[in-house]
């Protein structure tokens, strides 16, 4: 039993396993011996069916199985022994054996492997230097965002006129034929706001008119960019299965308005903004609340732009080389969705393939190496901001949101999906601790440009590299 490596390129060889007929055969022998004892073969009696039979219907499964047992053994030992990691699979480089080969007195096998690098994560991230960002908020966001919440809150007013600007509009319409109600003609009513998806000319026409007004209207010409699908469904409410011709002429009538109407600023108000217990009562503490807000939410937004770059760094400017050939061919090889005839697709998938293989290397390397750990209440805790994110707004007391949490945990699935989250920020954190950083003061507009370049940066990236 011999196993042996040579080197193709960097990072790249081929793995040579030789087995002589006493590494392989005996276990073979044994696994159908097994099979012999339990094997229920109609016209047997359990435990007596022929050793031929048993190799006729088993012998190039227990073969296959017992081989691939062996050679996975090999490979785990010799990775151990050499201090090695091999990436992906191992292809094969030679054909599948045949019984003959299994017959004879030795078998030799060889594989196409890729070698993971040999990194020193310490001294990468030694080298690294990061911008620390900090965000300046303006004034006028806090007001921005304290006039966004009052309109959030505003409640709709049902009144008789007359009509104004995004004041809403409930019309009913009746089928015309000619300038008269056609007899048994289609009869609907909608909502609609007065704003920009009506069209002008109905708006003009709407304008400072009261309850119980009357006018006749094309009914392809009340929103704009409303096609015959979208008219037939939400404006005339006829059902999917009715294929029922109508005209386009109605009469409609103003059978409502309601208007939003600015929320009084009491008690009330404020704990329905802001939830209960947190003492807000007048607009200064609201607007010191949202401003405390916008500070926590504009940190941690500095710090994803910080870890965005420790991640960039680290997988484009660290140096660090992968077996890219190998790699190539073994995701072709394996995965259908890189068997692809372009080979400026194939680039750009692998441009971010390798960029997260690098990550995911130097993440796992250091998640050991400086003994970091992860907890349920760390995993528990991106769930929430998770769930929290999903529902902005929604004030809920703590113990419900880690109900919630809680019962997502129940898939373990998403349990494991929110650890890797965690471990990975856990690296993160690690490193912005020990790279160099450059302070910067950022506008929010200043931030907007890095986040709009932080989106696009793979589509850039990509059109750079190659």
């Amino acid at each position: 039993m011999n196993i042996s490596y040579s080197s193709l390129s960097q990072l790249h060889g081929e793995l040579s396993i030789d087995l002589d007929k006493s590494d392989f055969q005996p276990k073979i022998s044994e696994e159908l011996k097994k099979l012999k004892k339990k094997a229920q073969v109609k016209g047997f009696r359990a435990g007596h069916v022929p050793e031929s039979l048993i190799k006729s219907m088993y012998g190039s499964t227990v073969k296959s199985e017992t081989l691939n047992k062996i050679v996975t053994e090999l490979v785990d030992k010799y990775q151990k022994d050499h201090e090695v990691q091999f990436m992906g699979d191992l292809l094969p480089v030679s054909e599948p054996l045949t019984d003959e080969q299994f017959n004879g007195d030795s078998i030799s096998i060889k594989f196409e492997v890729g070698l993971a690098p040999k990194l020193d994560a310490d001294e990468l991230v030694k080298k690294l230097v990061v911008d620390n960002y900090s965000i300046e908020v303006p004034e006028s966001e806090v007001d921005q965002n304290f006039e966004n919440l009052t309109n959030r809150l505003k409640t709709n007013v049902e009144i008789s006129g007359p009509l104004e600007l995004n004041d809403m509009a409930n019309l009913k319409v009746r089928e015309l034929e000619g300038d008269t109600l056609k007899e048994n003609g289609w009869e609907s009513d909608f909502l609609i706001t007065m704003d920009h998806l009506i069209q002008d000319e109905l708006k003009s026409r709407l304008l400072n008119q009261i309850v119980g007004f009357k006018l006749n209207i094309d009914i392809t010409k009340v929103e704009n960019d409303a096609d015959d699908k979208i008219i037939r469904k939400y404006l005339l409410k006829i059902p999917d299965d009715n294929d029922i011709v109508v005209g386009n002429m109605y009469e409609a009538e103003v059978t409502s308005i309601l208007r939003k109407e600015n929320p009084v600023l009491d008690e009330a108000f404020f704990n329905k903004a802001f939830g209960e217990g947190r003492g807000i009562t007048n607009i200064d503490q609201a607007k010191a609340a949202i401003r405390e807000e916008l500070n926590a939410y504009y940190k941690e937004q500095c710090t994803q732009i910080q870890y965005h770059q420790i991640l960039h760094k680290l997988s484009h400017e660290s140096g660090v080389e992968l077996p890219d050939d190998f790699l190539k061919k073994w995701l072709q090889a394996n995965f259908e969705e890189w068997r692809v005839e372009n080979t400026h697709e194939l680039d750009h998938k692998y441009y971010h393939y390798r960029e997260s293989m690098i990550w995911r290397l130097l993440k796992d390397m250091l998640f050991v190496s400086k003994g970091l750990k992860v907890s349920y209440d760390d995993a528990k805790k991106h769930m929430i901001a998770k769930y929290k994110s999903m529902y902005p707004g929604i004030q809920l007391p703590d113990e419900q949101w880690e109900m919630l949490a809680a019962r997502g945990f129940e898939n373990k699935d998403t349990m494991m999906e929110y650890f890797q989250i965690s471990q990975t920020e856990k690296v993160l954190e690690w490193i912005s601790d020990n790279v160099q950083k450059t302070d910067k003061v950022l506008s929010i507009d200043e931030y907007k440009e890095i986040v709009k370049k932080m989106n696009s940066h793979d589509d850039h990236m990509h059109h750079h590299e190659h």
